[in-house]
Protein backbone atom coordinates (compact mmCIF):
# COMPACT_ATOMS: atom_id res chain seq x y z
CA UNK A 1 0.00 0.00 0.00
CA UNK A 2 1.14 3.51 -0.84
CA UNK A 3 -0.38 6.60 0.71
CA UNK A 4 -3.22 4.24 1.58
CA UNK A 5 -3.70 3.19 -1.60
CA UNK A 6 -3.85 -0.51 -2.06
CA UNK A 7 -0.91 -1.34 -5.17
CA UNK A 8 -2.80 -3.19 -8.05
CA UNK A 9 0.02 -5.68 -9.29
CA UNK A 10 0.40 -5.23 -13.21
CA UNK A 11 0.23 -8.23 -15.32
CA UNK A 12 3.96 -8.46 -16.48
CA UNK A 13 4.89 -8.78 -12.76
CA UNK A 14 2.43 -11.77 -12.09
CA UNK A 15 3.14 -13.74 -15.15
CA UNK A 16 7.14 -12.79 -14.49
CA UNK A 17 6.72 -14.01 -10.76
CA UNK A 18 4.49 -17.02 -11.75
CA UNK A 19 7.02 -17.93 -14.25
CA UNK A 20 10.21 -17.59 -11.79
CA UNK A 21 8.01 -19.85 -9.53
CA UNK A 22 7.04 -22.49 -11.89
CA UNK A 23 11.14 -22.52 -13.19
CA UNK A 24 11.99 -22.98 -9.16
CA UNK A 25 9.22 -26.16 -8.65
CA UNK A 26 10.72 -28.23 -11.99
CA UNK A 27 13.95 -27.46 -11.07
CA UNK A 28 13.85 -28.73 -7.57
CA UNK A 29 15.68 -32.36 -6.96
CA UNK A 30 13.58 -34.46 -5.39
CA UNK A 31 11.26 -33.16 -8.28
CA UNK A 32 7.82 -31.50 -6.74
CA UNK A 33 4.43 -32.14 -8.58
CA UNK A 34 2.61 -28.75 -8.58
CA UNK A 35 0.06 -31.05 -6.21
CA UNK A 36 2.64 -31.98 -4.22
CA UNK A 37 4.02 -28.06 -3.65
CA UNK A 38 0.40 -26.87 -3.07
CA UNK A 39 0.11 -29.55 0.23
CA UNK A 40 3.53 -28.17 1.57
CA UNK A 41 2.30 -24.52 1.20
CA UNK A 42 -1.00 -25.34 2.75
CA UNK A 43 -3.30 -23.83 -0.52
CA UNK A 44 -5.19 -25.53 -2.80
CA UNK A 45 -3.69 -26.83 -6.45
CA UNK A 46 -5.91 -24.47 -8.31
CA UNK A 47 -4.52 -21.38 -6.58
CA UNK A 48 -0.38 -23.01 -7.28
CA UNK A 49 -1.76 -23.25 -10.80
CA UNK A 50 -3.19 -19.60 -11.05
CA UNK A 51 0.04 -17.94 -9.18
CA UNK A 52 2.09 -20.36 -11.52
CA UNK A 53 0.17 -19.38 -14.62
CA UNK A 54 0.47 -15.01 -13.77
CA UNK A 55 -3.48 -15.38 -13.00
CA UNK A 56 -2.75 -14.18 -9.11
CA UNK A 57 -0.02 -13.26 -7.40
CA UNK A 58 0.38 -14.63 -4.05
CA UNK A 59 -0.40 -13.61 -0.56
CA UNK A 60 3.11 -12.15 1.70
CA UNK A 61 2.27 -15.09 3.96
CA UNK A 62 1.96 -18.35 1.03
CA UNK A 63 4.88 -16.49 -1.03
CA UNK A 64 7.75 -17.02 2.06
CA UNK A 65 6.27 -20.70 1.99
CA UNK A 66 6.74 -21.06 -1.88
CA UNK A 67 10.45 -19.71 -1.22
CA UNK A 68 11.06 -21.75 1.91
CA UNK A 69 9.59 -24.76 0.48
CA UNK A 70 11.69 -24.26 -3.37
CA UNK A 71 14.98 -22.66 -2.02
CA UNK A 72 15.39 -21.04 -5.20
CA UNK A 73 18.93 -20.03 -6.05
CA UNK A 74 20.16 -16.76 -4.02
CA UNK A 75 20.22 -14.81 -7.07
CA UNK A 76 16.65 -15.73 -8.52
CA UNK A 77 15.56 -15.86 -4.85
CA UNK A 78 17.28 -12.13 -4.37
CA UNK A 79 14.82 -10.88 -7.99
CA UNK A 80 12.03 -12.60 -6.44
CA UNK A 81 11.98 -10.80 -3.27
CA UNK A 82 12.62 -7.49 -4.85
CA UNK A 83 10.10 -7.90 -7.39
CA UNK A 84 7.09 -8.80 -4.66
CA UNK A 85 8.16 -5.69 -3.00
CA UNK A 86 7.97 -3.73 -5.81
CA UNK A 87 4.48 -5.07 -7.06
CA UNK A 88 3.15 -4.58 -3.53
CA UNK A 89 4.99 -1.60 -3.07
CA UNK A 90 6.42 -2.58 0.61
CA UNK A 91 9.27 -3.69 2.22
CA UNK A 92 10.24 -7.33 1.29
CA UNK A 93 8.25 -10.11 2.96
CA UNK A 94 11.38 -11.65 4.37
CA UNK A 95 12.10 -8.47 5.95
CA UNK A 96 9.19 -7.77 6.95
CA UNK A 97 8.71 -11.47 8.76
CA UNK A 98 12.14 -10.60 10.30
CA UNK A 99 10.93 -7.61 11.38
CA UNK A 100 7.65 -9.29 12.84
CA UNK A 101 9.68 -11.77 14.71
CA UNK A 102 12.60 -9.47 16.47
CA UNK A 103 11.26 -6.03 17.62
CA UNK A 104 14.52 -5.07 18.81
CA UNK A 105 15.55 -4.39 15.71
CA UNK A 106 12.65 -1.81 14.83
CA UNK A 107 14.89 0.74 17.12
CA UNK A 108 17.86 0.39 15.42
CA UNK A 109 16.04 1.29 12.52
CA UNK A 110 14.49 4.22 13.90
CA UNK A 111 17.82 5.68 15.04
CA UNK A 112 18.87 4.63 11.26
CA UNK A 113 16.33 6.86 9.31
CA UNK A 114 16.42 9.77 12.16
CA UNK A 115 21.09 10.33 12.08
CA UNK A 116 19.79 9.92 7.72
CA UNK A 117 23.23 8.43 6.92
CA UNK A 118 25.29 9.26 4.12
CA UNK A 119 25.91 6.79 1.18
CA UNK A 120 29.14 6.38 2.31
CA UNK A 121 28.21 5.91 5.92
CA UNK A 122 25.29 3.04 4.73
CA UNK A 123 29.00 1.48 3.25
CA UNK A 124 30.81 1.80 6.60
CA UNK A 125 28.23 0.12 8.72
CA UNK A 126 27.57 -2.68 6.05
CA UNK A 127 31.31 -3.26 5.84
CA UNK A 128 31.64 -3.01 10.26
CA UNK A 129 28.86 -5.72 9.67
CA UNK A 130 29.96 -7.64 7.41
CA UNK A 131 33.58 -7.68 8.99
CA UNK A 132 31.62 -8.70 12.25
CA UNK A 133 30.53 -11.92 10.05
CA UNK A 134 33.48 -12.73 8.89
CA UNK A 135 35.56 -12.52 12.45
CA UNK A 136 33.39 -15.39 13.77
CA UNK A 137 30.54 -13.17 14.73
CA UNK A 138 27.58 -14.77 14.88
CA UNK A 139 24.72 -13.79 12.95
CA UNK A 140 22.47 -14.15 15.50
CA UNK A 141 24.65 -12.42 17.87
CA UNK A 142 22.46 -9.04 16.66
CA UNK A 143 19.53 -9.63 18.66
Amino acid sequence: MKGGISMAVSAADKKKLGKWIKQSREKKQPHLSQRQLALAVDITNASLSSIESGVIFPSEEVFLKLLEKLQPPPELREKMLILFANAKGTPPPDINAELSRKPKLWGLIRQLIAVDPSEEQVIQIEQLICAGTASGGNKNDIE
